[in-house]
């Protein structure tokens, strides 16, 4: 560390912002603690004996930079950003504030962060201090277009539409959308489609942001005119570090092959944009090579928003080329410890971004582990140079996803077992497009012929990519799903590594290396399970509500370990709860398949959700209400079923045993259809026992249906728990229903602030009167009942420890 002083300071530092994110410590506190250590190291330094108690001197050093970094993030905790209303969407609202950013126009939308200094809300005015996220949306492309480039960093505005607060976790192992944003400073979201209504009431502009903004709007043009779609939204992402418009699919598949990183901008593309500059610098003198190089990827890291692996690569070249410049040798550990340290001053929370996190751990890993790995190649006994330069490439790949690796499965859940051989593709193949894409922008100033003609072989590039990323990221045996790797984990990862990287070279012959490294990894497998948690216990029967918006979706997990879905919530243009919320809610869960898919009834919200899952063959078997062949939604449905060798049953009055419980279907779907048309009245019913414990499950039954099942079961209907029918509306759950049921529990499924006004306060009133304990969807997000045969437990899972 003697050579390395800048690494120490930050490590230490990076210690008190951690010890400060976990642990509340006051402010002044901290203060009088810090000056108490300045006064004892002023003392000690001073002191004659200085030499035999510099080792006190050397911990109190310590002890006050762990302490500096606490009060550095208190301090700028104190104006962490909340939402700060107390109604999740909030209608009819006029906001005032200052643009502080502008993002790229999309087809029907383009995004503004303004600097909300006041809102009106039912003739009230409120004053405050917030960012919000404001999506100014019209379907009129042209109008939207003539706006977008009218607006300017710097304008005051006036706004009318629907403040929102952003999606929470309302899932296990879903990303919570509301804490990114305040993450990154915002407080809310705004959305308005009354694009004519905007007033800019103070048209005041920022030279420098706005210059940055015309460029990159410049050269989003250009890229869209001369691309097809496709490699348009990937040189957005490669070139203005903008990804939205890569398809979610397409992004799954870079991730399933390891090689979602290059779709960041990082350090990686800065490299690029360095060998660009001073190749087209090349006739200059060094001294004004170098320099033009240097402000060139300045420029760049503003052009791309200065994400922190950009801001990271971008000091470190600065300081590599200043240091030829100025014939001073440079040290990567240091040019990374002062690349850390600029960005934790200026937003000390990076430390606890994906962004900050991959960026540092890849390059610390390359900069550690790639000289052992390109050593133990050079003496290798291969004699072929070509072979030798292919295996000192992928070393700095692998080096790279070594020390990326516990961030990788903490963020994204997925071990990629074809990412070194991806990388040895990929990468050589991202820099040609980069490459491609700026001569493209920049020929463009002289030819648009040959722009076109350089954008024609990028689009064959680009197609080129997304077939290889396709076919190694597009099946299961590209990864392995790993879920719930925790903290725990990363820092029993890393433990080993240092471990075996500082032992492994005692060793000169390779049988005790070999052992060692059985021994490390044996040991790392065993103490990585110790704080692993079930949420659905196996040998247990549970029951999760899942919170899929204005819908019904519960998952069920069996004794044996099989599973049943009943519902599988809504799917539209705008957002699909099969994909976005219950296929990656399986993968947390380690669930490969749903056994047995029950559709209660083929309204929209229950049925719409199950679609992707299978198109996606995660379902075995369905059972679902009898064809309706006057149904053009069922006709189509039940081709898809047939399509993907989907089993087909209908609801008829039966029972099964599945893994010790017994599952009764309580109506007869063809039955139900003359006695009771409407579709709600004849959804299936379905009753789960498991030993002295019962779950009634209703779809979206009616007073009408409710009756029926009373008239024909009685007493049988007696649960412990009940899904209430529609999501707890006025027309379901009568008195007679929910005496005869007489459950404990009560789950209602239903939308955050939904337009139905869901579920009805009578219900509600009834439910407290009859001493029922509700749980609600949309006020908790999802609930989960395990049950042992004897008793019920609520799983609390936001809090599980």
């Amino acid at each position: 560390m003697r050579n390395f002083p800048l690494i120490k300071l930050v490590i230490l530092f990076c210690i008190g912002l951690i010890i400060r994110q976990l642990f509340f410590l006051n402010v002044s506190f901290l203060i009088l603690t810090g000056l108490v250590l300045l006064l004892t190291l002023f003392i000690l330094y001073k002191s004659r004996k200085f030499l035999k108690i510099k080792l006190f001197f050397n911990i109190a050093q310590f002890i006050l930079l762990i302490i500096i970094g606490c009060l550095y993030l208190s301090i700028n905790m104190q104006n962490v950003p909340y939402y700060p209303f107390e109604e999740a969407r909030i209608k009819n609202a006029t906001i005032y504030g200052k643009i502080s950013q502008i993002q790229l126009q999309k087809e029907y939308q383009f995004v503004v962060h303004l600097n909300v200094d006041s809102l009106d809300i039912n003739l009230n005015r409120i004053y405050l201090k917030n960012k919000f996220l404001c999506k100014l949306r019209n379907t009129d492309k042209s109008k939207l277009a003539q706006f977008y480039n009218k607006l300017k960093i710097g304008n005051y505005l006036e706004l009318s539409g629907t403040i929102y607060q952003g999606r929470e976790q309302r899932n296990p192992g879903e990303f919570d959308y509301q804490k990114y944003l305040e993450s990154i400073g915002i407080s809310a979201l705004f959305v308005t489609e009354a694009i004519d209504s905007i007033k800019i009431l103070d048209d005041d502009a920022k030279l420098f942001p706005n210059i940055i903004l015309s460029t990159r709007k410049a050269i989003d043009n250009l890229i869209e005119k001369y691309h097809t779609k496709e490699t348009s939204a990937l040189l957005r992402g490669l070139i203005l570090a903008d990804r939205t418009d890569i398809d979610y699919e397409v992004k799954d598949q870079f991730v399933n092959a390891g090689v979602v990183h290059v779709l960041a901008v990082s350090g990686l593309h800065v490299g690029y944009i360095v060998l660009i500059f001073l190749f087209l610098f090349g006739r200059t003198n060094i001294i004004l090579r170098f320099i033009l190089t240097m402000l060139g990827v300045i420029f760049f890291m503003f052009l791309t928003g200065a994400p922190p692996s950009v801001f990271r690569a971008t000091i470190m070249t600065v300081v590599l080329l200043s240091s030829y410049l100025t014939i001073r040798s440079y040290n990567s550990y240091n040019a990374l410890a002062l690349a850390g340290l600029i960005i934790l001053l200026l937003e000390p929370t990076a430390l606890f971004k994906p962004g900050f996190q991959l960026s540092f751990s890849a390059v610390f890993s390359i900069i550690w582990l790639y000289p052992k790995f390109r050593k133990i190649i050079k003496e290798s006994k291969i004699r072929s140079s070509i072979l030798k330069k292919i295996l000192l490439f992928s070393a700095i790949s692998f080096s790279a996803q070594i020390g990326t690796m516990p961030f990788t499965l903490i963020y994204f859940g997925k071990l990629s077992v074809v990412s070194l051989f991806a990388n040895i593709i990929v990468i050589p193949l991202i820099g040609i497009i980069i490459a491609v894409g700026i001569v493209t922008i920049l020929t463009n100033i002289f030819s648009s012929f040959i722009a076109v003609t350089f954008a024609s072989a990028n689009n064959l590039f680009s197609n080129l990519l997304y077939s290889i990323v396709s076919f190694m990221g597009g099946n299961n045996f590209s990864y392995i799903p790993i879920s719930n790797f925790s903290v725990f984990d990363s820092i029993l990862f890393y433990s080993c590594l240092i471990f075996m990287v500082y032992y492994l070279h005692k060793f000169k012959s390779v049988k005790p290396k070999f052992i060692l490294l059985i021994i490390v990894t044996s040991i790392f497998f065993v103490f990585s399970t110790f704080d692993d948690k079930q949420l659905l216990p196996d040998g247990k029967l549970s029951v999760m509500a899942i919170d899929v918006g204005q819908g019904d979706a519960i998952l069920i997990k069996f004794p044996n370990n099989e599973t049943a879905l009943i519902d599988g919530g809504n799917a539209n243009e705008y957002f699909d709860n099969g994909k976005f919320v219950i296929a990656p809610l399986l993968q947390y869960l380690k669930i490969d398949r749903i056994n047995y898919g029950i559709i209660t009834h083929l309204d929209a919200d229950h049925l719409n959700g199950y679609i992707s899952l299978i198109e996606k063959n995660l379902v075995d078997k369905i059972y679902k209400p009898s064809l309706d062949s006057n149904s053009f939604i069922d006709i189509v449905f039940e081709a898809l079923l047939k399509e993907h060798n989907v089993e087909i049953s209908y609801h008829t009055k039966d029972t099964m045993t599945i893994g010790s419980c017994r599952v009764y279907c309580l109506n007869d779907s063809l039955y139900m259809k003359y006695l009771l048309p409407d579709k709600n009245e004849g959804s299936g019913v379905h009753k789960i026992v498991y030993g002295e414990t019962s779950f009634l499950f209703t779809g979206d039954i009616g007073h009408k249906a409710e009756r029926y099942l009373i008239n024909f079961y009685r007493g049988f209907l007696k649960s412990n728990v009940l899904k209430l029918g529609h999501h707890g509306s006025k027309g379901s759950s009568c008195p007679e229903f929910i005496k005869t049921v007489s459950p404990q529990h009560a789950i209602i499924s239903a939308g955050i602030d939904n337009r139905f006004g869901h579920p009805s306060p009578d219900v509600l009133q009834l439910l407290e009167y009859n001493k029922i304990h509700i749980k609600r969807t949309d006020l908790e997000g999802a609930i989960i009942y395990v049950s042992d045969g004897e008793n019920i437990e609520i799983t609390d899972w936001k809090n599980l420890k």
